[in-house]
């Protein structure tokens, strides 16, 4: 119910969608894919159900990584219990050194104040593995830092622009992200806009001006 309830709200069909994810939240699972599944079905809208559900998972395998991936998203991302999240993600840490692992802590560092953990972890992830999903999220931290420390604004900017160079559609995420709140109001922000809008117009027009548009931003940094 609730994988057909997800198909269903991609089709745009919400009737069809709302009436199988009511009769999937009314069965009680017996294995781990079964709780993840019905914990990430109510995650946006009841984040303590979706807690107690990955709670359930995390009993049956306690090792599982995807198990303490998603219970670290809804204490972090959904309950705001930064402490907690950073807990799960030191275990993970300890078994097995991810990137995502280490920029994730360093996010909830970076929300939390405390600037030189979170920077630290996030140069520890991009040292492992540099795509743009991590640089848009070392931008983030960069951001939230640069409340205390405000040259950080410039990496951030630095870090944005890569990664909406690598992938556009970062561009439209960093618009609403609250992590880079404190970035979109400098002008290090709109020289990314600048520069996103400068990429566009060149995709458009079939030519390559990558180069000439990294420079700019440099030099409006």
């Amino acid at each position: 119910y609730l994988l057909r309830s997800r198909l269903h709200r991609q089709r745009g069909d919400e009737n069809a969608a709302n009436s199988d994810r009511a009769k999937g939240l009314q069965i009680i699972p017996n294995d781990v894919p079964g709780w993840l599944a019905r914990g990430l079905a109510q995650a946006d809208e009841d984040p303590h159900a979706a807690l107690q559900d990955f709670r359930e998972a995390e009993r049956l395998d306690p090792l599982s990584r995807r198990v303490q991936r998603n219970l670290a998203y809804v204490l972090g991302e959904k309950l705001g219990r930064l402490d907690e999240a950073v807990d799960v993600l030191e275990g993970l840490i300890a078994r097995q050194r991810r990137a995502e692992d280490y920029m994730s802590r360093g996010v909830y560092a970076a929300r939390s104040g405390n600037r030189a953990a979170a920077i630290q972890d996030g140069l520890s992830a991009l040292a492992m593995r540099s795509d743009d999903k991590l640089r848009f999220q070392m931008a983030c931290i960069y951001s939230l830092t640069s409340e205390q420390h405000p040259a950080d604004a410039e990496a951030s900017a630095r870090m944005l622009s890569q990664a909406i160079l690598e992938e556009p559609r970062w561009l439209a995420q960093a618009a609403k992200d609250d992590d880079l709140s404190n970035l979109r109001a400098t002008k290090q922000y709109r020289a990314v806009l600048s520069a996103a809008a400068t990429l566009q117009r060149a995709a458009h027009g079939h030519f390559d001006t990558t180069k000439s548009t990294e420079l700019r931003m440099e030099s409006d940094e």
